[in-house]
């Protein structure tokens, strides 16, 4: 049996952007998710691209940090300081529990 060690959460701080480049350098993560909208997202891709054996994959965020998107593609989404307003489970609520034009709208 073969185990792969996933890292999750690259591109979200400069140390968490360290602590997994030291793991994969170590050789004991062979991939990692990237956050587009983490505050060190281009210090990550810049990393990334020095290690041809790295696999990439994107950590879809709704819920924290501000969106990639201008604010008002995701107006329902972000609250007055353009940051995401909603936990998972309450954009689970609002989706659900909403009408079909907004719920259009969310997604």
């Amino acid at each position: 049996m073969r185990v792969f060690i996933h890292a999750d959460d690259f591109g979200l701080s400069r140390s968490i952007n360290k602590t997994i480049l030291q793991t994969v350098d170590y050789g004991a993560t062979s991939s990692v998710s990237i956050i587009p909208n983490g505050a060190y997202f281009n210090e990550a891709m810049s990393e990334f691209k020095k290690r041809k054996n790295l696999r990439l994959s994107i950590h879809i965020n709704i819920s924290e940090g501000r969106p990639v998107l201008p604010a008002t593609e995701v107006s329902l989404l972000i609250n007055q300081h353009g940051h995401f307003k909603h936990s998972f489970i309450s954009l689970v609520f609002h989706y659900y529990f909403n009408t079909k034009e907004n719920r259009d709208r969310i997604l």
